[in-house]
């Protein structure tokens, strides 16, 4: 075997193996949403949420959305909560979601009573894994925050190297190449047909 054939088979082996938890956690929560029937009892439990306070609370609050992303850390600075945040506001209330995989917590601003009240949700391993994987982006909250968009980066580039040295390796095998031909060309018209008929 030479050195190349040795890189190659090495490079797929190892990202097999690093990608173990990353895949896994994207295999089982695409199967909670799936057969979202089958996890109702998992997700959206109405008595999952907890009062952790609640406070009389006077605010201006801005329309802007930067603008209201600064209002928002503000409130949340006030009340010791740190970390990364989603916010969101109708005419009646504003509704800044913290994120965090477990035990996330709602904060609630209703304009017309002048309250704020903060909550947290009891979690099921179905809705962690859901967060898991729904999380991206940078800027968020934080170098651990953005460490999570980072390592999602890292899968996504490994994953197309998985596929690459894959292809190689497949292909340096002539008394594979039929069946690995008959794999691929299966694979990709039933992604087509998918595509541009649903």
């Amino acid at each position: 075997m030479n050195n190349t054939n040795l890189i190659f088979r090495r490079v797929h082996l190892y990202l097999g193996m690093l990608l173990i938890p990353w895949v896994l956690i994207y295999a089982l929560s695409t199967f909670t949403f799936n057969h979202r029937d089958w996890f109702r009892g998992q997700f959206n439990q109405p008595d999952s949420w907890t009062q952790l306070w609640k406070k009389e609370f006077k605010a201006d609050v801005p329309r802007q959305q930067p603008k209201l992303k600064e209002w928002a850390r503000g409130v949340l600075d006030e009340n010791g909560i740190k970390g990364g945040f989603n916010v969101r506001q109708n005419p009646q209330s504003v509704l800044i979601n913290f994120i965090q995989f477990r035990n996330p917590i709602r904060v609630t601003y209703r304009k017309n009573s002048g309250q704020l009240l903060a909550e947290q949700k009891r979690t099921t391993l179905a809705e962690m894994m859901a967060r898991m994987h729904v999380r991206h982006g940078y800027g968020r909250g934080g170098v651990l925050y953005n460490s999570w968009a980072f390592v999602v980066d890292l899968v996504c580039f490994a994953i197309i190297a998985w596929i690459a040295t894959g292809l190689y390796m497949w292909w340096k095998l002539p008394a594979t190449r039929k069946a690995g031909w008959v794999a691929i060309l299966s694979g990709l018209a039933t992604f087509l047909l998918l595509v541009f008929t649903i």
